[in-house]
């Protein structure tokens, strides 16, 4: 008789194995990632699928797995979150966040930039201009920082409409741009000089 209570004990034992036991789900990265890019519309957006695949990835990363999944975090959640940096908890994890998408292994920063000088130029901001521009803006440390925590959501730190006030004097005259072309939208001149 004992044996026989044995055996349906084990079973037991293997199908809660099998089922998870519950909650303890662990989700992995292209979990998450694949939640994501699920969400992910490229029509309009400045970078491509790819990039975004590779960008959520390293938010995935600097979060942590197992962060996300110890907080019971699931890939729908994850992909419906407002702001990424809801699950960025600590300083240490936003810092490297934040690096990581300043580096830009996965999009130039620049390439986020354009479509927004384009828009607040009109027409008078010709498409090499806006590259020749947003290159220039994105050299600044601030200017950076700004555009990751804009993208990650994450308040505080510079500004970034103040911070491209107070820098775009200075690209449009890198470029080679005339400023009162651009300021007055009458048509921009000048070359795209790096």
């Amino acid at each position: 008789m004992r044996r026989s209570l044995a055996v349906p004990a084990l079973a037991l034992a293997v199908v809660l194995a099998a089922c998870g036991g519950g909650s303890s789900n662990k989700y992995s990265k292209a979990d998450y990632v694949g939640a994501a890019m699920a969400k992910f519309e490229a029509q309009g957006a400045p970078i491509t699928s790819r990039q975004a695949e590779c960008f959520i990835g390293q938010v995935v990363d600097g979060i942590g797995v197992d962060t996300l999944n110890d907080d019971g975090v699931t890939p729908k959640a994850f992909a419906n979150a407002k702001s990424p940096s809801k699950y960025l908890k600590d300083a240490d994890s936003r810092k490297a966040v934040v690096a990581e998408v300043i580096k830009g292994d996965c999009f130039g920063l620049d390439r986020i930039l354009v479509p927004a000088l384009q828009q607040a130029f009109g027409t008078a901001l010709p498409e090499q201009a806006a590259n020749c521009l947003a290159k220039q803006l994105v050299k600044g440390d601030q200017v950076r920082t700004a555009l990751a925590n804009g993208i990650l959501g994450i308040s505080g730190g510079p500004n970034l409409s103040t911070v491209i006030k107070d820098k775009t004097l200075g690209a449009i005259k890198a470029c080679a741009l005339d400023p009162t072309a651009l300021l007055g939208r009458s048509g921009a001149t000048g070359s795209t000089g790096n």
